[in-house]
């Protein structure tokens, strides 16, 4: 057996570590908070819904910030709350004068979503996980090649990197409001003032940095300490040599290759010997020589190719089999829940489902 650690989990366990002990835990208690708040009760909801059509915004439904693809629920909460943000401060502002157990509660949320550090620090979020929740949506995609693997990571870093120096879409208006209030102390987000006071400009720039970094570093400790992923970059057409460098093709994977082959030895020796420590310009000769005399190098290509390193296909299927067998539909056979999973997952579109030919299959029978 050939184990394989699923690489959105992976990241997921990165950003784990990355955001412990940091502000973003706050942000994101609040975000499930508000979550309750609007989900459990529909006079709320309604009277936030009010309050978007006095001030003409339109509301979204508040979104749980915690799922099955975490980071991208993430962004979808955080931006849904950044949509949201005049019209639930007035809606917390006017349910303060209500006597009863939630006053106080609501007060607490208020305050928090007033203060010059949650609004700072709720925009370099969205931009954080605007580049990592995109990252992640790669990592889930079925078309992922073992060999792809580190080239987006290295690619998700460098756009991490450039947020260090420079502020990132959603923070970058922030900041310039925020440096500009001059001796009010005080600027508007979203139509909503806040005060500065309680923040640095220059304690919140290190902060940034040292936030960047330690993302960094943990995605680094995951995915730049793998073996198996260093190794399969040899197929990643970014890294191949130039066809007209033949001597850099000559001495091109030989290490990774004869790792790859040691680490997939199970599937690849029913195609024959394997590669020996002896073996060189081994790039050189699959492209040169038969197949025939060289079985396990193809082998190992169409491996790379195809090996699953994401159980995100499994865990959309457990969530599709969970909406299609409802308390509703508790009876259904084992043999039509599977078709009705193999339609889902490898059906078309049925937007662009043509029914013309199924149609005429039925006719024909």
């Amino acid at each position: 057996m050939i184990k394989v650690h699923c690489v959105a989990h992976r990241l997921e366990l990165c950003l784990k570590g990355a955001f412990k002990d940091s502000y973003f835990t706050q942000i994101d208690e609040l975000l499930m908070r508000l979550y309750s708040l609007y989900r459990h009760s529909c006079k709320k909801w309604k009277e936030l819904k009010a309050i978007g059509e006095a001030l003409e915004e339109h509301v979204m439904k508040p979104s749980r910030s915690q799922g099955t693809r975490w980071i991208n629920h993430r962004r979808k909460a955080l931006s849904s709350l950044a949509s949201n943000y005049r019209c639930i401060v007035a809606h917390l502002l006017e349910r303060q004068g209500d006597s009863g157990p939630d006053q106080q509660k609501l007060k607490a949320y208020w305050r928090q979503l007033t203060s010059s550090k949650f609004v700072l620090y709720m925009a370099l979020y969205q931009d954080l996980l605007a580049d990592l929740a995109e990252l992640s949506l790669d990592f889930q995609a079925d078309e992922l090649s073992l060999s792809s693997v580190r080239s987006r990571v290295m690619a998700s870093q460098a756009a991490l990197l450039k947020q260090k120096e420079q502020p990132g879409p959603y923070l970058r208006p922030v900041i310039t409001a925020f440096t500009n209030t001059g001796s009010t102390g005080v600027f508007i987000y979203k139509g909503v003032e806040i005060s500065t006071s309680s923040t640095s400009a220059e304690a919140f720039h290190c902060q940034r940095r040292e936030i960047v970094n330690t993302i960094n570093a943990c995605i680094g400790r995951r995915f730049s300490t793998d073996p198996v992923l260093l190794a399969s970059e040899v197929f990643d057409p970014v890294n191949m040599p130039a066809e007209d460098n033949i001597s850099a093709i000559q001495q091109y994977g030989d290490s990774d290759l004869r790792k790859l082959c040691e680490h997939f030895e199970p599937l690849l020796t029913s195609n024959g010997p394997l590669l020996t420590s002896n073996g060189s310009n081994v790039a050189e000769r699959m492209l040169t020589e038969k197949e025939s005399k060289y079985p396990n190098l193809l082998h190992l290509v169409r491996i790379v190719l195809v090996f699953p390193v994401s159980t995100s296909q499994v865990e959309r299927q457990f969530s599709t089999m969970k909406r299609m067998q409802g308390d509703w539909r508790l009876r259904l056979k084992t043999s039509t829940i599977e078709d009705l999973l193999l339609i889902k997952s490898e059906g078309c579109d049925p937007v662009a489902y043509e029914s013309e030919e199924a149609v005429a299959r039925c006719d024909d029978d």
